[in-house]
């Protein structure tokens, strides 16, 4: 293989490893938020079992 075409295929292959990067990070962001909401829902829930169960 030619010099000219390893470096051309190094830089598709760093080129598309940056974008994976990318969208993991991306993903990431999205998998935080849903675990923040789950805690934030799971916490306001709470009391109100405890609240039902208090009055049964």
């Amino acid at each position: 293989m030619s010099n000219r075409l390893r470096g051309i295929m190094d830089d598709i292959i760093s080129e598309e490893q940056s974008w994976r990067k990318d969208d993991m990070l991306h993903a990431i962001s999205h998998i935080k938020v849903v675990i923040k909401r789950w805690a934030d829902y799971d916490a306001a829930c709470k009391p109100n079992v405890f609240l039902i169960s208090l009055v049964i």
